[in-house]
């Protein structure tokens, strides 16, 4: 009898192992795809700065250009118009200044006197960013 219980509980214990696992697993993935996101945002950050000045803008602070790349970068971010392919990690990705209030954030943070933007980017977790970046906001 007590054969007959030991392997009724392996029959259970096996296959809710191998559904933890498997969760983990996704978990793990999401994780990935998440940190990729988020570094794939806070790289998109110089390059638009810089063809924003390519444009003509010209002669910014570190704020100036915090308050111009925050709206611009969370517009490039929207999905196009007739896109029906669903809810995405980037659909969670949100540019702000100063400091992260939520999870997928990514933070500008301008430092006047250095002439530079701190660029932080959040995860599902606010203690400490994902990645860090810095950029310099030339004089012209």
């Amino acid at each position: 009898m007590k054969i007959v219980s030991a392997i009724l509980c392996l029959m259970v214990a096996v296959p809710a192992c191998s559904r933890d696992a498997e969760k983990k697993q996704v978990e793990q993935m999401m994780d990935q795809m998440v940190h990729h996101e988020i570094n794939r945002a806070v790289d998109m950050v110089a390059p638009t700065l810089s063809q924003m000045q390519d444009a003509g803008y010209t002669s910014w602070t570190p704020g100036l250009a915090v308050e111009k790349l925050v709206p611009l970068m969370n517009a490039a971010l929207a999905p196009e118009p007739g896109d029906d392919s669903g809810p995405g990690i980037l659909d969670k990705i949100k540019y702000v200044s100063g400091k992260a209030t939520s999870p997928y954030q990514i933070v500008l943070i301008p430092s006047e006197g250095n002439g530079t933007i701190r660029i932080e980017g959040y995860g599902a977790e606010l203690d400490e960013p994902i990645v860090t970046r810095s950029i310099t906001v030339p004089e012209f």
